[in-house]
């Protein structure tokens, strides 16, 4: 289906019947939602599909709830793809993650799971802007954001917040978590460390100031001043 139109009803009655629950099924239909948004504002004139399955196939990490597939053939088109079933769980396990939001002040707080009020719809909203970037990232070919620069980016004053002070605030906290990973010996490929730049670059901002679609567009197709 085009993400241009989402037949809600449908949805939550063949997932009903897979024996998704309820949650599952309004937290997976809300990021889809989400994902059509940010879709028509960066890609209006080309918005791609959007499946919601009950499970995440044998060719998708363990795990993976939301994915934007790029191998784009007559019969697999680009498209992204939902995985209901626990859909609900994994976005509360952000909850328990270190998380960089910045107050009404426009200071910067990091705090953990105890002491920050992190809403549903955010992290939603994270996870959809994330997939968002990988399709700018595949089909715009933006510079992206790597763990070498994550202090080397470009000034911009966004409807009055530094977008230079957002974007840095923003990397340093995914950096923290990234270095962290690399300890465990996980290599992080530069395309997810650029997509969660990005996704939380969208949710500060949005969580902070009304943004207009020319905002958005701004910031989902933002880059790095520098290169080397």
């Amino acid at each position: 289906m085009k993400t241009t139109t989402i037949k809600v009803g449908k949805i939550v009655e063949v997932l009903n019947k897979l024996g998704v629950s309820d949650r599952d099924i309004k937290t997976a239909i809300y990021i889809c939602k989400l994902i059509t948004f940010l879709e028509k504002i960066v890609f209006p004139n080309n918005p791609i599909g959007i499946s919601i399955f009950k499970h995440y196939g044998k060719s998708r990490k363990r795990g993976t709830i939301v994915c934007y597939v790029y191998n784009k053939t007559d019969a697999h088109p680009a498209r992204y793809e939902i995985y209901a079933k626990g859909i609900e769980k994994k976005v509360e396990s952000f909850l328990c993650r270190h998380i960089l939001l910045v107050d009404n002040n426009g200071k910067w707080r990091k705090r953990n799971s105890s002491g920050v009020s992190l809403s549903w719809e955010m992290i939603c909203l994270i996870i959809a802007a994330h997939e968002v970037r990988h399709r700018i990232q595949h089909e715009i070919c933006v510079k992206q954001f790597s763990l070498s620069l994550a202090r080397k980016f470009s000034s911009m004053s966004l409807g009055g917040v530094s977008r230079d002070s957002m974007l840095k605030a923003s990397a340093i906290v995914r950096r923290l978590v990234y270095l962290a990973v690399e300890k465990g010996k996980k290599r992080i490929r530069r395309e997810e460390f650029d997509a969660d730049v990005v996704a939380y670059f969208m949710a500060n901002m949005w969580r902070i100031r009304k943004l207009t679609k020319k905002d958005i567009a701004i910031i989902m197709k933002t880059e790095p001043l520098k290169t080397n």
